[in-house]
């Protein structure tokens, strides 16, 4: 009797795992892998750098950011100068694919899209803590050169997930082809230079479904949508419904998702935005990489 309740077990834990194999994204029971995760594994690493806080100094990060760091900078949690080595982490940001893949669009407070001139992530410590700017000192980010200067741009962070709001505390100035950013204070969040669009535009609807041919019972849920605008430099993160898109504008709609083997499935629909708009996009099984570059090539 003890073998026949095995054998009828061992004989569900096969049928299980087939049903899984079988319907790979429709099975309820399998694990379902993280896209997030897996956007996030395909990101650059945290750059770091190392300055003497008494003297100051400067780096530039493989993408082109120029950092200033002025000196006697930095203050500890009771207000006393700093004058050893700060340990400098930063992170910056400036293609559409790079948004997607950090998964920080440009999207205002009031979710309305925007074009971004670079974000950037600053953290400062000494000996594992964090520091304070001192009073009266600014740090300087000259972001990378661009080809095209908007003289409209804001100074922006980050105040809550996927949503940036002008920050005024800090200063932002240009000149013919690039943007410098004034941290006036160390927040431990991310900036932006940016600026809000389609002010003056008509907003619309666009609803995104999706399905997949190998799966009878596909879990919406587990799609992340995303819109790259053709001719500015921003990306917006939804699910399933986005009520802020400016008609009549050139974007693709990206679909990411994984079965509970970690297969990927993307779609990528180029679509010019039209009133209500209601998408139903087929997802197709993709190579990591082919999705890579199917992603770069919207830059």
């Amino acid at each position: 009797m003890k073998k026949k309740s095995i054998s009828i077990f061992a004989i569900s834990v096969i049928i299980l795992i087939s049903a899984c194999k079988r319907n790979r994204l429709d099975c309820p029971n399998c694990p379902k892998p993280d896209v997030k995760e897996f956007l996030s594994s395909k990101t650059k690493p945290i750059e770091t750098f190392s300055i003497d806080a008494s003297t100051g100094g400067n780096f530039t990060t493989l993408q082109g950011t120029y950092v200033t760091i002025p000196a006697n900078a930095f203050v500890d949690e009771n207000n006393t100068p700093i004058t050893g080595t700060v340990t400098i982490n930063f992170k910056d940001i400036y293609k559409k694919s790079d948004m997607l893949l950090n998964q920080m669009p440009t999207m205002f407070i009031d979710n309305t899209p925007m074009n971004s001139g670079g974000e950037f992530y600053i953290k400062v410590t000494y000996n594992n803590a964090q520091v304070n700017l001192s009073q009266g000192k600014q740090i300087r980010v000259k972001l990378a050169a661009l080809s095209t200067i908007n003289t409209q741009m804001l100074p922006m962070s980050l105040s809550e997930e996927f949503a940036w709001n002008t920050n005024l505390s800090n200063g932002l100035s240009f000149d013919s082809t690039n943007y410098y950013f004034d941290l006036n204070s160390l927040d431990y969040t991310w900036y932006n230079a940016d600026h809000p669009l389609y002010s003056d535009v008509p907003l619309t609807t666009i609803k995104a479904s999706y399905t997949v041919s190998s799966a009878d019972n596909f879990d919406q849920n587990f799609v992340q949508s995303f819109i790259i605008f053709k001719d500015i430099n921003g990306v917006i993160s939804f699910s399933g419904q986005f009520n802020y898109a400016p008609l009549s504008v050139n974007c693709t709609i990206v679909g990411v998702s994984m079965d509970n083997e970690g297969d990927l499935y993307t779609a990528f629909t180029p679509i010019t935005i039209s009133e209500n708009m209601n998408l139903n996009i087929e997802l197709i099984k993709t190579s990591e990489e082919k999705f890579i570059s199917r992603l770069q090539s919207l830059d």
